[in-house]
């Protein structure tokens, strides 16, 4: 059973794929993949922090930790970037017909304060559902 991000990701991909409409497809992909390489990030720093803390010892540590809040606060910038510009252009090129919520199915006042916060906790949520419907799809 798709969940609600996922849902509204799919209704997405239809709509542009109805409309041949070639950018809001890739600008679709690019936010998706876009999702995958934050959440990725997030669980390498995660990860990372507790591995590098028992084998690395004073600067290295630091400089490892850093470098991968780095890559992570890279991602997520990438992130924020690419869904904004995806929801503007959903909402610039179809204005009567871009859904309440965008492609996020965010409240209206979630929408108008979106922010890296409400992007991770959609990029993180986004993958979940896209993981757990595989799963499904696989078993299934």
């Amino acid at each position: 059973m798709e969940e609600k991000i996922l849902r509204r990701i799919n209704e997405t991909i239809e709509f542009f794929g109805k409309r041949n409409d070639d950018k809001g497809l890739k600008l679709t992909i690019e936010a998706i993949e876009k999702a995958v390489d934050y959440v990725s990030s997030v669980t390498k720093m995660g990860i990372g922090e507790k591995v590098k803390k028992i084998t690395f010892e004073g600067d290295n540590f630091s400089e490892t930790v850093e470098g991968l809040d780095e890559r992570r606060n890279i991602a997520h910038e990438a992130l924020l970037t690419s869904c904004t510009i995806l929801n503007r252009y959903y909402k610039n090129t179809y204005p009567d017909e871009f859904p309440l919520g965008g492609i996020f199915g965010l409240p209206k006042e979630k929408l108008e304060s979106f922010n890296r916060q409400t992007a991770a906790d959609w990029a993180m949520v986004a993958v979940k559902e896209i993981f757990a419907d595989r799963q499904i799809r696989r078993n299934g």
